[in-house]
């Protein structure tokens, strides 16, 4: 059983050494696929990202149960960062150029875990837009909960800034797995070409193939013309 599979190891590296150019070649042309697409085609997204914090005025100093009461009413602001009326409030009194529906696409609103923050992160085509979308969103959503809940004030003490690269693509990422998926592909195929080449490429896979030992090989002669020299009979005719 270990020799048989010593063997197919064996088989599989003969394999690859013999096909190793295809290798390359479908590797090569896998990371410039992902480079170009990376580099000239996928449009950057950047993101930016403004907090609030929610206070409590009604109940000064905080014990365990306001601790936990103030926690549930953060989740339910990030809940009510995305609804409808918050991202309408910013889109007119700002003039952002998206719909309700587009904007709820862009924004991310998060509830910062056992805090009082909340954090509104949002996408843009550029880094300013993506910071000005972000303070917008923050600033309606901040309005919209002083009406909800009197008790309470929300507001900005993070603003958002344009970032300085965007979040996507990831350009080495997007290379490293074009690395990865051209070496797949490259194996891929050279196995699928392995499993339907019924050529015999060397002594020891024709002895495999029909069992019996190989006692002599024939040398390949290469074509006289090719190399530049002409046959005795021609040069004998030309002579005479």
């Amino acid at each position: 059983m270990q020799e048989e599979r010593e063997l197919e190891l064996q088989d599989y590296l003969r394999v690859i050494r013999r096909r190793l150019r295809t290798i390359v070649w479908v590797t090569v042309v896998a990371v410039v696929v992902s480079g170009f697409l990376s580099f000239f085609v996928i449009k950057p997204t950047y993101q930016a990202q403004a907090t609030l914090i929610v206070v409590n005025k009604a109940v000064p100093i905080v014990d365990q149960s306001t601790f936990t009461l103030d926690v549930q009413l953060v989740q339910t602001y990030a809940t009510l960062g995305t609804s409808y009326s918050v991202l309408q409030q910013a889109i007119q009194t700002n003039g952002i150029p998206y719909t309700e529906e587009q904007l709820a696409k862009l924004l991310t609103v998060t509830a910062v875990t056992n805090t009082d923050l909340v954090t509104v992160a949002a996408d843009g085509k550029t880094a300013s837009q993506a910071a000005q979308v972000a303070n917008d969103v923050a600033q309606a959503l901040a309005l919209k909960a002083k009406d909800v809940t009197p008790g309470y004030y929300v507001s900005v003490v993070d603003k958002a800034v344009p970032p300085p690269l965007p979040v996507s693509p990831n350009k080495k990422l997007n290379l490293a797995l074009g690395l990865v998926v051209g070496l797949l592909a490259g194996l891929g195929t050279i196995f699928l070409q392995e499993y339907f080449d019924r050529t015999i490429h060397d002594p020891e896979q024709l002895t495999r193939d029909i069992g019996v030992p190989v006692l002599a090989t024939v040398p390949l002669i290469e074509d006289a013309n090719a190399q530049g020299m002409r046959p005795l009979a021609q040069r004998g005719r030309m002579r005479a």
